[in-house]
């Protein structure tokens, strides 16, 4: 099996030949100090979530992991609004909808104990 330090590589090394195209032909951007140091912590931030979750799903189970590591879009939503987003009530309502739904998933239901262990 990979370990998930060897399917970060694998990602990226794909990412790179797919986008290597568009990039050599796109018009290139000038970016100031903030942008590029902005883009470093948005990469390694991507890097060290891709390499926990995939970390995870190697030890866990995958009905619990897999439901956690997709609410990464509420998390985004929730720091938007940390750092001043207006929400929506119906956004609210599905933030509420994704945090009950990662709770449920991540219980463990125990099996009842059979009678003869008594």
């Amino acid at each position: 099996m990979l370990g998930a330090s060897s399917v970060i590589a694998w990602v990226m090394v794909v990412g790179l030949a797919v986008i290597a195209v568009p990039a050599a032909l796109a018009e290139p951007v000038t970016l100031d100090g903030w942008q590029l140091l902005g883009l470093a912590v948005v990469g390694i931030a991507n890097n060290a979530g891709l390499l926990l979750a995939y970390a995870a799903l190697r030890i866990g189970r995958v009905s619990i992991v897999a439901p956690i590591v997709a609410t990464e879009g509420a998390g985004a939503a929730l720091i938007s609004i940390a750092l001043g987003e207006t929400l929506r009530a119906a956004t609210a309502v599905i933030l509420g909808v994704i945090a009950i739904g990662v709770v449920l998933a991540a219980a463990e239901r125990r099996a009842p104990a059979a009678a003869d262990e008594r």
